[in-house]
């Protein structure tokens, strides 16, 4: 084999060969993406690992409001996301993790739809939770005083209206009674005018 053969050949394996670092970095990007998605997941999917408490196995109850505030949402959001001392206090994860660049997760498209699927989902459940815990009895009781108040303003204005209305077909049935009998009078005075006018008119003729 000449110098020739074996300098191209070394060039062939050269560009087929993925330098170790650079695999190394992406490998270690793209599981640090797949650990914030299963996390998220986790959630969505109602699988939410409680903290264990310091002094026994009991967990540790969670505030709803609570989760929402540490969970990312939005994609950019997903991208700043990062492990803290607030998510170690509340979830017993075992991994962290770290911000990632939109770049990097744009090149892996399937790891991007399960982002925004779980998402959406979190979106439901926040929304969901958010209409069950405004519905507090305080609350409904509060709803249901000023249901029972304003039944009592538009059954108050009814009867005024009614009133009104009454007061109003009185009306009109006097002013119908006017006009039949100014109407009856103007008749009389039309047919007396129309009976001088043809008595005058005969008068002349016989002249």
């Amino acid at each position: 084999m000449n110098k020739l053969t074996k300098k191209n050949k070394n060039k062939t394996v050269s560009a087929h060969k993925k330098p170790s670092i650079a695999h190394v970095v992406e490998k270690i990007a793209k599981e640090n993406i797949l650990t914030k998605i299963h996390y998220l997941e986790q959630v969505a999917s109602g699988n939410i690992v409680r903290r264990e408490s310091d002094r026994g196995n009991n967990v540790v109850p969670i505030k709803p409001g609570k989760i929402w505030e540490l969970l990312p949402k939005s994609v950019r959001q997903f991208n700043k996301w990062s492990w803290n001392s607030a998510l170690g206090d509340t979830f017993s994860w075992e991994k962290t993790f770290l911000t990632n660049s939109h770049d990097t997760l744009c090149r892996y498209p399937e790891l991007r739809l399960r982002l925004e699927s779980a998402l959406d989902l979190l979106k439901k459940l926040q929304h969901d939770e958010g209409i069950s815990s405004s519905k507090s009895p305080n609350k409904l009781t509060r709803e249901l005083k000023v249901a029972i108040a304003r039944l009592k303003a538009l059954e108050m204005e009814k009867i005024d209206r009614d009133l009104e209305l009454h007061r109003t077909r009185s009306e009109l049935s006097i002013l119908k009674e006017k006009f039949e009998s100014t109407k009856a009078d103007l008749k009389f005075e039309i047919n007396k005018l129309q009976e001088e006018i043809s008595a005058l008119r005969r008068t002349e003729q016989s002249k």
